[in-house]
């Protein structure tokens, strides 16, 4: 039996971790059931595992990639979802709370349903990581990076769609796709997620992160698209090739870079 029932659907894409799906087993802790989206290879395994505690969606296909099955989710809300918000969250994710400079375990999941009730201007709404969020002065950051769990305003957004060209980097570019047609985004300091590092856990998109040159041409493609004014390719101490926004530039002069 539910403790309580969240107002807006979560989504949760996930692919070859029902053995360990973190996500959906936290919300099986705090008895809140969630739609999980798998693929027809993966449908058997987390049927058997969840089937008694979340909704399993089925996608049509097998390997289509990351944007195919978020722009499935965001059709499939928009069709079944009759609140303005609905949820995606990545299955590898972990939620705490900033208190007095200190970062502990949220206790309970109410305060997603406060944060879409009192925000419904904003075309997404988001999290900081947890390795920022302590070091914040502000309880919340406008037009700037939205990803891992993210609310999503079918209303402001029903033109918006994650772009197959940019795969790997999809929500940053669903993000500026949001400044671009003219709404805000807002990014809460004071609650927080954890998750690995992009394809170094088994599952999800590992093998994608470890083909060559393919978040390098993803990056590319996002110069490419939105201009270096707003964005371009650096290479990290680490020798991975990433994408840096100038969300600075974005959020001053916005409609003008565009």
């Amino acid at each position: 039996m539910l403790k309580y029932t969240l107002k807006n659907n979560i989504y949760i894409p996930t692919k070859g971790r029902w053995e360990k799906c973190i996500t959906a087993d936290l919300f099986n802790e705090h008895l809140i059931a969630v739609n999980l989206v798998v693929e027809p290879q993966d449908w058997y395994q987390y049927h058997k595992k969840y089937s008694n505690t979340h909704n399993i969606i089925v996608l049509p296909e097998n390997n289509m990639g990351i944007t195919y099955v978020r722009n499935f989710i965001k059709k499939h809300a928009s069709e079944n979802v009759p609140q303005t918000f609905f949820w995606m969250m990545d299955d590898d994710v972990k939620f705490h709370q900033v208190v007095n400079k200190k970062v502990k375990n949220v206790d309970n999941f109410i305060f997603l349903d406060k944060l879409t009730s009192i925000n419904t201007k904003y075309a997404q709404i988001a999290f900081e990581y947890q390795q920022f969020a302590w070091s914040q002065e502000k309880q919340f950051s406008e037009n700037s990076y939205c990803d891992v769990a993210v609310a999503i305003n079918l209303e402001l957004t029903k033109n918006i769609w994650y772009d197959e060209d940019v795969q790997l980097k999809e929500d940053r570019d669903f993000t500026i796709q949001c400044i671009k047609n003219g709404y805000k985004t807002i990014r809460y300091n004071d609650f927080c997620v954890s998750c690995p590092a992009n394809g170094s856990n088994e599952g999800g998109l590992k093998d994608v992160y470890q083909q060559s040159g393919r978040e390098l041409q993803a990056c590319e493609n996002m110069r490419k698209k939105w201009g270096e004014d707003i964005c371009n390719i650096q290479i990290k101490p680490s020798g991975r090739t990433d994408l840096k926004i100038h969300w600075k530039n974005i959020t001053s002069n916005q409609q003008s870079l565009f």
